[in-house]
């Protein structure tokens, strides 16, 4: 989020006839950016987060508001990042912008079809091995 735009295209891939030198600076240049870039967003948007979230939004109010900053991040590392991070991050706008099938999962407890005679039985169970553990831990 530097400066004006926000999203400064970096150079990541290692240019033919690069002399060690040129890639220290450029990997310093890089790690400036990006403390700029935090900067940015210590000063402007986590305030805007904590006064919004002070204020009593809701989770889905506070994705909804900052849906444009995660999109625009997603976009960054997709074009900028390391391939598996550019890769993660492509997935996921695609995800968000083409809509993702809901997964459901229905899960179901272990004790929930037992009778409350058996959960009784099963409570009783745990409750004399916990007497049992206690007094061996205190011999």
């Amino acid at each position: 989020m530097s400066g004006a735009n926000g999203a400064r295209p970096r150079k990541k891939a290692v240019k033919q006839g690069l002399n060690r030198g040129q890639q220290v600076q450029d990997n310093i240049a890089d790690l400036v950016q990006d403390l700029r870039d935090f900067e940015d967003f210590r000063e402007s948007v986590l305030p805007a987060i904590r006064r919004d979230i002070t204020a009593g939004l809701t989770a889905k109010q506070l994705r909804e508001k900052y849906a444009s900053l995660v999109q625009a991040r997603l976009l960054t590392e997709a074009m900028t990042g390391e391939s598996k991070s550019a890769i993660a991050a492509a997935k996921d706008i695609t995800d968000r912008q083409e809509g993702r099938a809901t997964e459901k999962k229905e899960v179901t407890h272990k004790f929930d079809k037992m009778t409350d005679e058996e959960l009784d039985a099963v409570l009783k169970s745990e409750e004399a091995d916990l007497i049992d553990m206690g007094k061996r831990f205190e011999q």
